[in-house]
């Protein structure tokens, strides 16, 4: 058995399009002001 072949949640169980099992990233959070201060980017 491959370990790799296991590595998602989604492999291993069903889970519902609503489930927070599925949301695997981040958040960032700024105020108003930290987003108006930043640098624009080339």
């Amino acid at each position: 058995a491959s370990y790799c072949a296991s590595y998602r949640i989604s492999a291993r169980m069903a889970t519902s399009l609503d489930s927070s099992q599925e949301h695997l990233g981040f958040r960032t959070v700024a105020t108003v002001d930290m987003a108006r201060s930043q640098k624009p980017r080339p």
